[in-house]
């Protein structure tokens, strides 16, 4: 807590608050900071105002009942995002790995507690790997990544038990799961952030956090009860098949936000571009979007006129007689 105190001295405030809070010359300063050109960061600062002007109420039922595609589209990435964090199982296995140690074949209590401790380095080494990364990856790519592995992982895990493979891979299955949760982890707070503007973000987020706590306890609360029901394998393979579709839903609905100002991630929102392929894509700019959305109105356009055009050409009954 100290050395955060003490790194808040040169914390800048955000660009957008003091906008919204009349200090727009101070806005202008910290955002010649941020973006070293005169010109957009005078471009950025009006989309800004734009975007203050335009907003007329920031309560929780703006939010959660959002009357415009764009905040529709948020509100379904940033609750997406809270349940799919927690939904395959990772707090059960923090929560539970000496039980999970108990049923691979450690009866000892002392050396249950013993290995759980590589489980939460390998969850420690995640959150190394995945920080640096985000800005140079993109958030979509480690989001694929993390999921795609959470479902390989597993599965695996879900087959050391189902086969009886013993204490040693069960616990390189446990410790890759918990390495690949982190992850994407992390991208579970970052995006909400990235799609709300500043008035709507702190009520955004606190419905993401209330949905991902829910999850997360429910999750926790329902697993000795599955294991029962399903056998620890069997368990296992249900949240397999969850980080399995889970997978599906990041590739499918969450857009890429790197390099985006909240103003650019709004209006691609808005305009629903497709979720995959390349539309957005990690390292794509707003401008070259945008560009691509303009590029095949004008393609479809011309290609109306010359059938159009052709249609006109040719000889039809009445003209040919």
């Amino acid at each position: 807590p100290v050395i955060i105190c003490i790194g808040l001295i040169w914390l800048a405030e955000s660009p957008r608050w003091l906008m919204q809070v009349g200090r727009e010359e101070e806005a202008h300063v910290i955002l010649l900071r941020m973006i070293p050109d005169e010109g957009r960061a005078t471009e950025v600062q009006a989309e800004i105002k734009e975007v203050i002007d335009a907003e007329t109420s920031n309560s929780y039922a703006d939010v959660l009942c959002p009357k415009t595609k764009a905040l529709s589209a948020a509100l379904h990435i940033s609750l997406g995002l809270a349940i799919a964090q927690q939904i395959t199982g990772s707090e059960a296995v923090i929560y539970y790995t000496p039980e999970i140690m108990k049923q691979a074949g450690i009866t000892d209590l002392a050396s249950q507690l013993l290995w759980a401790m590589p489980v939460g380095a390998a969850k420690l080494a995640g959150e190394l790997v995945s920080v640096p990364l985000l800005d140079k990856q993109g958030r979509r790519p480690m989001l694929l990544i993390g999921g795609s592995m959470q479902c390989v992982t597993l599965f695996f895990l879900s087959l050391s038990f189902l086969l009886s493979w013993g204490f040693a891979s069960t616990l390189v299955f446990v410790a890759s799961f918990m390495f690949f949760f982190e992850v994407s982890a992390p991208i579970s707070w970052l995006v909400p952030n990235e799609v709300y503007s500043t008035g709507k973000r702190g009520k955004a987020q606190s419905a993401a956090v209330t949905v991902n706590r829910i999850t997360s306890g429910t999750i926790a609360l329902t697993f000795l009860s599955l294991t029962r029901a399903l056998g620890v394998s069997g368990t296992f393979f249900l949240f397999c098949a969850l980080a399995g579709a889970v997978t599906i839903w990041y590739a499918v609905v969450v857009i890429e936000t790197k390099g985006m100002t909240l103003e650019e991630v709004t209006t691609v929102l808005g305009r629903g571009e497709k979720r995959f392929g390349t539309s957005v894509n990690a390292g794509d700019t707003y401008d070259s979007v945008i560009h691509q959305h303009d590029d095949v109105e004008q393609s479809e356009g011309k290609g109306r006129e010359a059938e159009i055009g052709g249609h006109e050409g040719e000889e039809t009954p009445e003209t040919k007689y």
